[in-house]
């Protein structure tokens, strides 16, 4: 069983395919809390601080989310934006972490389903849960767009940066890349050099930089800051699309 917490059509807002218009998945569910992104959100009057996407992270919004039993589910729901949305081949999965549900029969069978029907998939990973070798060629035609999670997360080190796992998924797909989120105060601390870890282990892969922002405000705050970093040490740039234009409304 897999757990849907909503889904949606925009354009894609950060990363490589920024721009791009996109039909996105987001599943229930991560093996990380992050709760050094500072994002403020209330349950029962008691505040807790993770992500930005928290409630399809913490556990206690589960009672929202939608369980999926069967495939055919899921085609339900990308069939209801086909009718409006026909020239769309983007498909974008995100949570939470969708990995989670890797080696899960429902999760794969979607994956083989986009694959036959020729969409482009994108999976937005934190890039610690390795693939199982003899699913590589299910995966082969998915993107892994890798934002691995820095001391910024307050997650430990052996936990967030799992070597094996990102080159599981580089070596199925070349073309998967890393997005990390910075602040202003990320880059005056030092986070460089945990980039610098990934980029000598995995040179050829690309790397984007994008700000810390669960608003408009905070987007603005960080974003010469990341810009600056990016042109000092030859990384893109990646603004954060959906935030500037839609603030911090979900389903965008």
């Amino acid at each position: 069983m897999v757990y849907l917490v909503e889904s949606f059509c925009s354009i894609q807002g950060e990363g490589k395919f920024i721009g791009r218009p996109s039909i996105f998945f987001r599943f229930g569910g991560c093996n990380m809390s992050c709760n050094g992104f500072k994002t403020e959100y209330k349950i029962d009057n008691q505040t807790f601080f993770g992500c930005d996407s928290f409630y399809a992270v913490d556990t206690k919004f589960k009672k929202n989310w939608q369980e999926i039993n069967t495939i055919n589910q899921l085609i339900q729901e990308l069939e209801n934006y086909k009718k409006e949305f026909n020239n769309i081949n983007e498909i974008v999965i995100t949570g939470g972490e969708p990995l989670i549900y890797a080696n899960d029969s429902i999760f794969l069978e979607f994956i083989k389903y986009l694959n036959k029907n020729n969409y482009q998939i994108t999976i937005e990973t934190n890039g610690s849960k390795e693939i199982k070798k003899e699913l590589h060629e299910i995966y082969q035609n998915t993107i892994f767009a890798m934002s691995i999670k820095l001391a910024n997360s307050n997650e430990e080190f052996k936990k967030r940066i799992n070597l094996r796992a990102i080159e599981s998924l580089i070596r199925i797909n070349k073309n998967s890349f890393f997005k990390f989120t910075l602040s202003k105060n990320d880059i005056q601390n030092g986070i460089l050099d945990e980039i610098v870890i990934l980029k000598t282990h995995f040179s050829d892969t690309q790397i984007y930089c994008m700000p810390t922002a669960s608003n408009k405000e905070e987007l603005e705050l960080n974003s010469i800051s990341v810009i600056d970093f990016c042109i000092k040490n030859g990384f893109n740039y990646s603004d954060r699309l959906h935030i500037r234009v839609w603030n911090n409304k979900r389903g965008t």
